[in-house]
């Protein structure tokens, strides 16, 4: 097993019949070797749409709040979608992105990600380094691949202060900066171990606060409008 007990072997086979005799040995091989490469291709491509599925039900074990969290941001993104007016394909692409984006604390430490401890400047970096494992696995899923540069940049700030890579602004995908805003009410209104949840007014004046600095202004109210409908 790998260390992340995710990873299961898997072979793929060609084969070819000699039906006749004056059939060539050496054509029989290449069609063999033809359907195994197609098999292999094939093959290969559910062997990662099931990497995800696993790496997801480990991810579950060790984090349970995390699933809890992106299955609440996803239904969260799906109504602000339909209150955008957004499309059935726009509003397919926000619900895997939610759904998928924390992937890549799969890859952090489990006592990094469970402790109550003050986070440490190591501790840190582990964790901004779960945007570039979640690129990294989403850009070995042909299903997903359109997802990756959406999910490691999904921690960029609307002010430049964000990571990996300090994108500001309009310069930071629609997509990215709706998840950022609803990431962050979905954390200050759940319930958690470790501190008390926020009420929705509590989380609205986070919201604004930080509008024009993490969060994209216009955004943040458009949201804001939303849940105040409901």
């Amino acid at each position: 097993k790998s260390r992340l007990e995710v990873v299961t072997p898997s072979i793929s086979v060609g084969i070819a019949t000699k039906t006749e005799s004056t059939q060539n040995l050496n054509t029989l091989l290449i069609e063999a070797e033809k359907e195994m490469y197609f098999n292999k291709q094939e093959d290969g491509i559910k062997f990662r749409e099931n990497l995800l599925i696993n790496l997801s039900k480990k991810m579950d074990k060790v984090h349970p709040e995390l699933l809890s969290h992106t299955t609440n941001v996803a239904l969260i993104i799906a109504d602000f979608a339909k209150h955008m007016g957004y499309t059935k394909e726009e509003t397919s692409l926000l619900i895997n992105l939610a759904t998928y984006h924390d992937i890549g604390w799969v890859g952090v430490d489990s006592s990094v990600q469970l402790t109550s401890d003050p986070i440490t400047e190591e501790d840190k970096f582990k964790i901004r380094n779960h945007t570039e494992i979640g690129f990294r696995i989403m850009k070995a899923i042909p299903k997903f691949v359109h997802l990756a540069d959406f999910i490691g940049n999904h921690h960029e700030h609307w002010d430049g202060s964000g990571y990996p890579n300090g994108i500001k602004g309009k310069s930071i995908s629609i997509q990215n900066r709706i998840l950022l805003i609803i990431d962050a009410y979905e954390v200050m209104t759940s319930d958690k171990k470790y501190s008390e949840n926020k009420t929705k007014q509590q989380a609205f004046a986070t919201l604004r606060k930080y509008a024009g600095l993490k969060y994209d202004p216009e955004l943040v109210e458009k949201f804001i409008e939303m849940k105040e409908k409901e």
